[in-house]
């Protein structure tokens, strides 16, 4: 006999650690038979209540939990190659399709297991679909003010790869300014330790990892990563972050991001350098209201970036800037949000302007964006972005 007890639950901050996206949490009370009249049930009642926990348990200590999250886009990039005729190329392109699992057996003890499709862009004749794994770790909790995770877990990194690619402010990640080295998606395998105090006002992270391009012959030498983060205004808990909260919170964030390791970079003679990156991030988001009247929240986000790689690779610094403007009312499904950003590194640099149609926060938005990109050579080409986004 199956006994199951299920309830929906308000989806507080707490229920969206591990990946960063909604929980479906399944807790078991005296299960002796796994039927599929169970599974009938599990999945008719999580369509019928996005944004619910669905529960079956045991007890309070023991549980596991599944998401899923989607990006997909349609592209067109302009050619403006000299020796050819003027077109676009269009493609539709699927960004990324992440797959998350996480447990818990012991109120201290967490895993982890999650995965995202591997989109090779330089390798275009090969369509090939690759799955990787993109966390896979045990996470130890003693208190908010001391964490340990182990495994392949996220570097301490900038706003944007703790952001990740579904809680940025835009569509697109950045890749000109953001070129902290990982081995997929920000991640490394090591560990990291963490914290925060006053309820999120205050955190600190700090990790040790394989790194990249090691060179035994020189010594076996890791990568170190660091990220310290203020919230003047609203504390922001957890370790994963985002670039907009769409008005739930007011939000003054600075971050100092620092990442070392010797002898990483060799070039084709054989000399080799040491990589050191550090940067700092500041995110400003604020309601807009007077006598409890909402007119909108604004959006105003910065990074800038150093980067020495020895003079093996490019050295340089980066600069980032976004203003963005959520409007109040509500059309149709969603509501409107326009932004702006530039970034730049070097002789690179990229506008982007476009509009974001909020429906679910970012558990699902379309996004909209015209780019102005100068990659190489001081050839400009507009680019037009249309983005879906969906995740539980």
């Amino acid at each position: 006999m199956i006994f199951i007890k299920c309830f929906f639950a308000r989806v507080n901050l707490k229920d969206l650690f591990s990946g960063r996206r909604f929980h479906l949490k399944i807790w078991t009370h005296h299960i002796k038979h796994c039927t599929l009249l169970t599974l009938f049930l599990m999945m008719f009642m999580l369509h019928g209540a996005a944004h619910a926990n669905l529960k079956f348990w045991e007890d309070c200590d023991k549980w596991a939990s599944v998401g899923a999250g989607i990006r997909s886009s349609f592209r067109g990039l302009e050619n403006r190659c000299p020796e050819e005729e003027h077109f676009y190329f269009k493609d539709f392109v699927l960004d990324n399709a992440r797959l998350y699992f996480s447990g818990q057996i012991h109120p201290c003890f967490q895993v982890d297991l999650n995965t995202d499709f591997d989109r090779t862009p330089f390798d275009l004749l090969d369509e090939t679909d690759r799955v990787r794994i993109l966390d896979a770790q045990v996470r130890f909790r003693m208190c908010d003010a001391f964490n340990i995770w182990f495994g392949r877990n996220l570097i301490p990194s900038d706003r944007y790869n703790m952001d990740g690619p579904f809680y940025l402010a835009t569509y697109e990640f950045p890749i000109i300014v953001s070129r902290y080295p990982s081995i997929f998606a920000g991640r490394d395998n090591g560990f990291n330790i963490h914290g925060e105090f006053q309820g999120g006002k205050f955190k600190y992270a700090f990790g040790i990892y394989e790194g990249k391009d090691r060179l035994p012959v020189n010594g076996d030498n890791l990568l170190y990563a660091t990220r310290l983060t203020i919230n003047f205004w609203d504390p922001i808990p957890g370790y994963y972050t985002s670039s907009t909260y769409y008005g739930e919170k007011n939000v003054f964030a600075v971050a100092f991001v620092a990442q070392y390791q010797k002898d990483r970079v060799r070039d084709l003679f054989g000399n080799v350098g040491k990589f050191l990156g550090y940067n700092i991030d500041v995110l400003i988001e604020r309601r807009v209201e007077h006598n409890e009247i909402w007119y909108g929240v604004i959006t105003l986000e910065g990074a800038v970036y150093h980067y020495d790689f020895d003079a093996i690779e490019r050295d340089g610094e980066a600069y980032l800037l976004l203003v963005g403007y959520l409007f109040p009312c509500k059309v149709w499904l969603g509501r409107f949000q326009p932004h702006v950003r530039y970034q730049k590194f070097r002789n690179e640099k990229q506008w982007d302007a476009g509009v974001n149609y909020v429906i679910m926060g970012h558990d699902g938005y379309v996004s909209l964006i015209y780019s102005r990109i100068n990659p190489i050579n001081n050839i400009e080409v507009n680019r037009f972005l249309l983005g879906v986004q969906f995740q539980y």
